[in-house]
């Protein structure tokens, strides 16, 4: 049986504050004994003799070649010394080899004393600021039998890593370091963040293994530095042949040789890294055995699948940075890669984790392929002995400040060093959908009832924001509000609730009929489709009653905002300009949102239909059961992509976390689910769930606009300063389809 997960990473990256009462003990239980075999060992070792017959062979051939150098210098002078006239030409044939031989000699020693590694850009933390984390450390430790870090570090990137402190001086001791990469907190959540630390802390469980591997990797290490690495030596070689002269001859003879020699170190290397990589897969799959026993499989198969998304997230972001003279940065790199993750759609993270499920380890990778890591978890089918589900950023004393003072270490540290000015602040949403409570109690009294979702005040395109003649406007102002006071519209929109709830309800009971999972007998059930009929005619009429309140409603709301372009009126606001270009851009809005509302309703019956039959699902198997199932789900996917091409292009008006972020990725779902049927769902859901929001977002602004003129009209015809100029005297915003 294939074992599904889903995900979402918008929980975890909440900043949240330690608690008051800290967690007395995270773990529970006792973690399994994850034993290294014997054949493990011994293979181990038997790679270990390969690594180290390399560089012997390496060694071998420096004798060699020095033996080459001297027999020729030996030998080669018997064969010059015996002729009688010996021409410059001749003993330049003679010499040139010999100084090419030193050289290369000179060339092949050199790797041997090169001290070259890769920096690492990470900052100490101490237990001090934050005793929560060193505690938690602790406790797993314990549970794992693992040494205790002597030093722990954090660093930017989606990674963690524990080493010997100082390498090989550390090598015969428990003295190690542990670093931990604060996208991976700011993305994680508690269970989760101890499968990782339990990974790098079950390395050093093996003990003979991992100093096994140190120097296994070490070598390694050594043989890609002889091949690529480049110094001075190498400058003076390269300057000297390009210079000329009697000995370019000698020089261009080293340095083909010395190519030559590398090109046999590139093979060591390959031999080299083929051989690492075979056991650090192997001991990667033993780390797992410990991660897997603590967070258990669901959080494990998590775990892996967003460390994917994060990893995607980071490789985009620096992506779109990469190529731009001042690009803006985040104050806080670590939480804006793991909101950028948290944003990713469900279509997106899909992609991701199929072509991470799809890839198959190969001779070079040094991890195993996540098919393999995620079929052992779910064969050990673990429970874990971590429950908590708390964001990850909960262990560390303040991690906003730890992240931000990283993030300015490492923007100092760039070539051109980031300015303050080029900064922006990244915050954590507090929720995925926003709380527009507000904004609908705002419109159903500014608009006396008019406008709930389900008959939505709609925006056609030839709406515009006409100056026209202001007294007239403001007495059909007075006109339409007593229309609307008098419509009883309160009434007529329970009206149609009540007759949208028995329209659902008969949806679902048709969808059921048609499955198979439900039949009429005689007279006590009635036909479902001649129910559906009778309810879409009363929806109908009761929505042809309010046709002629509708265009009220919307001149309700458009008369006051179009008065902001006459002269008197626009000297009531601080910025006239921006506040109509902002009115501009949100009827613009609302015009998309009118061209996606039909399908969008029709999404919301779809969903409701594909919803009644999930739970048969797994009790139903019959071939018309899924195939009404199949033809539903299509039609939503249908639906869905008939939104999309009514809303384009459309941008987002508000504040969010991606920059121009467009409203159809916006309604997007963030979460992932593998199964197809309940991905529709999650995108129908989303879908319905952020356009019904930002529909009211959008017309609960214009409202408050709209009623801050109307208020502002009604103060000065209280001071008898009733007379607006209809001159327009800002310009008009013209915004595209």
């Amino acid at each position: 049986m294939e074992h599904e997960t889903k995900f979402q990473l918008d929980d975890a990256i909440q900043h949240a504050v330690p608690d008051a009462q800290p967690v007395t003990s995270y773990f529970e239980g006792i973690a399994p004994p994850v034993r290294v075999s014997m054949a493990y060992t011994v293979g181990l070792c038997a790679v270990l003799l390969a690594m180290i017959a390399l560089p012997l062979l390496y060694l071998s051939l420096i004798a060699l070649t020095a033996w080459g150098v001297y027999f020729y210098a030996t030998h080669g002078w018997v064969f010059f010394g015996a002729m009688r006239h010996v021409h410059l030409g001749f003993f330049l044939i003679y010499i040139g080899p010999i100084l090419a031989g030193v050289i290369l000699i000179v060339f092949m020693i050199k790797p041997i004393f090169s001290g070259f590694r890769l920096p690492y850009f990470s900052v100490p933390i101490g237990h001090e600021e934050n005793p929560e984390l060193f505690r938690f450390l602790g406790q797993l430790c314990q549970l794992l039998g693992a040494p205790i870090p002597s030093r722990v570090d954090v660093q930017l990137g989606v990674n963690a890593s524990a080493g010997f402190r100082a390498g090989f001086s550390s090598l015969f001791g428990n003295d190690i370091m542990l670093r931990i990469g604060l996208p991976l907190v700011a993305g994680l959540n508690c269970r989760e963040f101890a499968g990782v630390l339990a990974h790098e802390l079950g390395h050093f469980r093996q003990r003979t293994a991992m100093r096994l591997g140190y120097l296994i990797a070490a070598i390694n290490g050594w043989f890609g530095r002889a091949v690529y690495q480049r110094d001075e030596l190498d400058a003076w070689l390269e300057d000297a042949t390009d210079a000329g002269g009697f000995t370019i001859f000698a020089f261009l003879l080293a340095r083909i040789s010395i190519g030559f020699t590398r090109g046999i170190l590139w093979l060591f290397m390959i031999c080299s890294h083929a051989l690492n990589s075979f056991m650090s897969r192997q001991m990667e799959f033993n780390a797992d055995a410990c991660s897997l026993a603590v967070a258990g499989t669901e959080a494990f198969l998590t775990l892996h699948q967003k460390l994917r998304v994060l990893d995607f997230s980071e490789a985009r972001i620096f992506e779109q940075m990469k190529g731009k003279v001042q690009p803006k940065m985040p104050d806080d790199l670590n939480t804006y890669v793991a909101l950028m993750a948290s944003e990713h759609g469900g279509a997106t993270q899909g992609k991701v984790l199929r072509a991470a499920a799809s890839h198959k380890s190969k001779w070079y990778d040094s991890h195993p392929s996540d098919a393999k890591r995620s079929a052992r978890a779910i064969k050990a089918n673990l429970p874990g002995l971590i429950q908590d589900t708390r964001p990850a950023t909960c262990l560390f004393g303040d991690f906003s400040n730890l992240s931000k003072r990283l993030t300015n270490i490492c923007y100092n540290s760039l070539r051109r060093p980031i300015r303050q000015s080029q900064l922006f602040h990244v915050e954590a949403p507090t929720t995925a959908i926003p709380d527009t409570a507000e904004a609908e109690a705002s419109v159903k009294a500014f608009l006396y009832g008019f406008g709930p979702i389900i008959n939505p005040l709609l925006f056609p395109k030839e709406s515009r924001l006409n100056v026209g003649n202001t007294r007239a406007k403001i007495e059909q102002l007075r006109q339409i509000n007593i229309f609307l006071q008098s419509a009883n519209l309160l009434e007529k929109r329970e009206t149609l609730k009540a007759i949208d709830s028995k329209l659902l309800e008969a949806l679902q009971q048709q969808v059921l009929f048609e499955a198979g999972l439900i039949c009429p007998e005689g007279d006590s059930l009635p036909d479902p489709k001649s129910v559906v009929e009778r309810y879409n005619d009363e929806w109908k009429s009761a929505c042809q009653e309010l046709a002629s309140v509708e265009e009220a409603a919307r001149n309700r709301l458009m008369f006051p905002l179009s008065l902001l372009r006459t002269a008197s009126m626009a000297g009531t606001e601080e910025d006239p300009e921006k506040l109509q270009e902002e009115i501009a851009e949100l009827v613009h809005l609302l015009e998309a949102l009118t061209a996606a509302f039909p399908p969008l309703l029709a999404l919301r019956k779809q969903l409701a239909k594909i919803q009644v039959l999930m739970p048969h699902r797994n009790r139903n198997g019959s071939d018309l059961f899924n195939t009404v199932l199949q033809n539903e789900t299509r039609e939503t996917t249908t639906l869905l992509e008939t939104i999309q091409q009514a809303l384009g292009s459309t941008a987002y008006p508000f504040k969010h976390v991606r920059l121009g972020i467009s409203v159809v990725d916006y309604a997007r779902a963030r979460q992932y689910d593998p199964d197809p049927v309940r991905m529709t769902c999650n995108e129908a859901e989303s879908h319905l769930q952020m356009l019904f929001a930002l529909y009211f977002q959008a017309l609960g602004r214009l409202v408050i606009i709209a009623s801050n003129i109307e208020r502002a009209i009604e103060q000065r015809t209280t001071e008898g300063q009733e007379t607006i100029q209809t001159r327009p005297v800002v310009r008009i915003v013209k915004r595209g389809s």
